[in-house]
């Protein structure tokens, strides 16, 4: 269960501290990286679904991280600096994490937004998006009965424009759903900028 919505949080605050965990990260040493890095934990814990999505991926990369650590026991490498770019590699794992699920296309389209010159873009994109999955989906229905390339292909294409009304609609709303502005006073900013703020203080204490 997630006692805080990340998602409420605002985009551009969330790139910014992605961006700037980056940063600080290839500059921390041992000590100070520790800190930010359990930090992150910690706040990322208020949404339990990163931790386990990031897990995940670690899983994943265990053959590589394994890897590493054989060829440093071979080649008579520096384990705690091998050890060391491990940790940093899965730090940055965790904030791709992070901003991926947290984030979606209606944060980009409210970002994007804010240009009024790029609105018919934006309607063209949100349509096509909607559009492909439904012509998927009849392509699939129908092949499975026709077995016949061209006339599925067709067939398909007759089907998606006979719902491009329904499709219209859908876009229309997804549309004005990312022009509702979320609000910037509110715990899940709080907690973001709280980040952002232990990120610039480790920075500093660096130098």
């Amino acid at each position: 269960m997630n006692a805080v919505s990340f998602h409420e949080q605002n985009f551009i605050l969330k790139i910014f501290a992605v961006i700037l965990g980056i940063i600080v990260t290839t500059c921390l040493k041992y000590n100070l990286f520790v800190l930010l890095f359990v930090f992150t934990l910690v706040y990322a814990a208020f949404n339990f679904r990163i931790l386990s999505d990031w897990v995940r991926v670690n899983v994943k990369l265990l053959p590589f991280f394994s890897s590493l650590i054989i060829l440093t026991i071979i080649f008579r490498l520096d384990i705690f600096e091998q050890l060391m770019m491990i940790s940093k590699i899965s730090y940055l794992l965790l904030l791709s994490v992070y901003l991926i699920k947290t984030s979606d296309l209606n944060d980009l389209l409210h970002f994007l937004g804010k240009n009024n010159n790029l609105d018919k873009i934006i309607s063209f994109l949100i349509i096509t998006i909607n559009f492909i999955p439904l012509f998927y989906d009849n392509f699939t229905v129908i092949f499975q009965k026709s077995k016949n390339l061209i006339d599925t292909f067709t067939r398909a294409v007759g089907e998606t424009y006979k719902q491009r009304l329904a499709v219209a609609e859908m876009s229309k709303k997804q549309l004005q759903e990312s022009a509702l502005k979320k609000e910037f006073w509110c715990l899940e900013n709080m907690l973001l900028e709280l980040l952002i703020a232990v990120e610039l203080l480790l920075f500093s204490v660096k130098f």
